[in-house]
């Protein structure tokens, strides 16, 4: 990876820290900063994740990929998003997560949401796709696009959904490569 070596971790928790710093102005909870470990990964998946350890410990760890671009803000921002997930844990990003997500976009310069594009991300030679699914609906030829398989991507491949504008019942489901989903 480009960029990644030994002042990695200098840099790092010193984003964690402003992290903390931007959650603590604005008064959103978070778990002990004992009870949260931080590392890299080697991902390609996503940008960063954070799981239950067990016993109120949390372990948040950041794609390598993102940390190589040495963009603050960019690490930054998904530092605060995976944080976020140990002060709503069991939320995933509804409920309590989504509020503070609000919360920390509405007040800062910091962008915290679900998904990401690589634009948004500035990632160097990610030849993943800006999403991972592309539905479009066969009568007023409107597009989705989503970055998980959520239950819109599998009722629109069942026909069970229908379009928001023109209340089809009809859709294209493509995944990341073009092919069509059936």
């Amino acid at each position: 990876m480009a960029k990644i070596d030994d002042n990695i971790w200098v840099y790092y928790y010193d984003l964690i820290d402003q992290a903390y710093d931007v959650l603590n102005e604005l008064n959103i909870p978070y778990a002990d900063k004992d009870e949260i470990s931080f590392d890299i990964s080697n991902t390609r998946r996503n940008y960063g994740d954070c799981t239950a350890e067990g016993g109120g410990y949390f372990k948040i760890r950041i794609a390598a990929r993102v940390l190589s671009t040495y963009d603050d803000k960019t690490v930054l921002q998904t530092i605060i998003h995976e944080i976020l997930h140990t002060s709503a844990w069991g939320d995933g990003h509804r409920g309590k997560w989504k509020k503070y997500a609000k919360k920390v976009s509405d007040n800062t310069e910091y962008k915290i949401q679900r998904c990401a594009t690589k634009e948004e991300v500035k990632v160097v030679n990610d030849h993943d796709t800006d999403y991972l699914f592309k539905i479009v609906c066969n009568k007023c030829h409107a597009e989705w696009k989503l970055c998980r398989a959520t239950k819109v991507v599998r009722a629109c491949v069942k026909g069970k959904a229908y379009c928001s504008y023109c209340k089809s019942k009809k859709f294209t489901v493509y995944d990341k490569y073009g092919d069509i989903i059936k």
